[in-house]
């Protein structure tokens, strides 16, 4: 199963951005998650005076993205999982990411356009998708593409999957030498080798729960967010930041708010990480977050189970 995209943002002196492509089940395309983080990230970045503290809540493709882009602006950022491993069920996607006018594309000789991506994937997702998403999706898709490209992720097999007219799903090249993996898995292991590689100011900290966000209440109602609240090592202690980005993703593996968020999908078995318990919408929540499209959610099993 897998949920429509969600996008929280609370305003104050601190922004805390919740913005994750919620994988119920994760045979999509990644871009979403990169999409929906890195610009938001760039923005939040600048309101603050370097170097800043950025703490990232959630390793998968949107967290390392995020955590990247914070990085860029001269942030001092703080990746947290609550696995073993970063990756969560990014690392389960298998299918490609599709995009509109990449160089492949042009490679290829295809003749696509974002207005024609745009009006395939709203008749795919229905009438009450979100437009404005779908458009941007579609509008900065190539430079998601680019954007994996210089980390180290080539996808220059395109393919065409349901939906579209034209192959727009990009995915890797077969490996030279040993077994294939699949396409999330690999764009997992990428950024993360880039980030050891050349981004000393990002720390991986896995074992790390956030079980809350350390919030202010103002007058006004808004609230200021000061950080986050972790157990690990049979401890919890507080870790402050400057600027919060949760990317934890969906509730696929939580039987309660698949219930309660769309019954008709209630009691379906699921290919999601035990781990998918909706932990950013709770905390969200607990805040005053509001949320949409939390009862979009599709059937569709993965093979990559563990």
């Amino acid at each position: 199963m897998k949920t429509g995209s969600t996008e929280i943002l609370l305003l104050g002196v601190i922004i805390v951005a919740f913005s994750a492509y919620i994988l119920n089940d994760p045979e999509n395309n990644p871009i979403v998650t990169y999409m929906a983080t890195t610009k938001l990230v760039r923005s939040l970045s600048k309101a603050f005076k370097p170097p800043s503290h950025v703490i990232v809540v959630g390793g998968g493709v949107a967290g390392l993205s995020a955590a990247i882009e914070a990085a860029r602006t001269g942030a001092y950022v703080t990746v947290l999982d609550k696995e073993p491993r970063m990756g969560g069920n990014s690392a389960k996607a298998s299918s490609g990411i599709n995009a509109v006018g990449t160089v492949y594309q042009r490679e290829a000789g295809i003749d696509d356009s974002v207005e024609k991506c745009r009006l395939e994937t709203r008749g795919s997702a229905g009438p009450d998708s979100e437009s404005i998403m779908i458009h941007r999706m579609c509008m900065e898709s190539a430079s998601a593409i680019a954007f994996l490209e210089t980390h180290g992720v080539a996808l220059p097999l395109l393919t065409q999957l349901g939906g579209h007219s034209l192959p727009r799903t990009h995915r890797p090249a077969p490996p030279t030498k040993g077994p294939p993996l699949n396409t999330g898995l690999i764009i997992v292991k990428a950024l993360t080798e880039a980030i050891q590689a050349n981004y000393t100011t990002i720390t991986f900290k896995n074992n790390h729960k956030v079980v809350d966000i350390i919030a202010d209440k103002q007058e006004i109602g808004v609230p200021i967010v000061r950080g986050v609240k972790v157990a690990a090592g049979g401890q919890t202690f507080d870790m402050l930041a400057d600027g919060i980005v949760i990317t934890t993703g969906g509730f696929g593996a939580s039987p309660s708010k698949i219930k309660q968020n769309c019954p008709s999908a209630a009691g379906f078995p699921t290919t999601n990480g035990a781990f998918a318990t909706g932990d950013g919408l709770d905390m969200g929540a607990k805040i005053g977050t509001s949320f949409r499209s939390m009862n979009k959610v599709q059937i569709h099993p993965t093979g990559f189970v563990d």
